[in-house]
């Protein structure tokens, strides 16, 4: 379920969403990847079960090619929707949804490069 979306940031235009599933909760957040270009990146990390505030960095990912503010949101609330959906369907960890969600991203050359932490 997603259990909270944040609105886009006027001035940055940086999106945040919170994702919580039976098997893991997860923060994601995409943003530019220095200040005023026009290249994105997306970090998702893994919440604790008894606090939201305690956040662990998991993976991180960019874009190909340079984005409009829109592309970027567009693409967030795809990979938020992906996310949630398999962890619902699937009940598996955060790892194993990233896992398949990154290979999806990769052969559909919607992302460039990973991190995994």
């Amino acid at each position: 379920m997603i259990r909270s979306k944040l609105p886009p940031s006027r001035f940055l235009g940086s999106v945040a969403t919170t994702v919580s599933c039976p098997a893991f909760a997860c923060f994601v957040s995409t943003s530019r990847c220095a200040f005023l270009t026009s290249y994105w990146e997306t970090a998702i990390f893994e919440l604790s079960p008894s606090n939201d505030l305690k956040m662990k960095l998991r993976i991180r990912f960019g874009y190909p090619c340079k984005l409009r503010r829109e592309g970027s949101e567009l693409l967030h609330d795809m990979i938020c929707t992906d996310l949630d959906r398999d962890g619902e369907i699937s009940s598996e960890p955060l790892s194993t949804c990233l896992g398949r969600l990154t290979t999806h991203l990769r052969q559909e050359g919607t992302i460039s490069w990973v991190t995994i932490y």
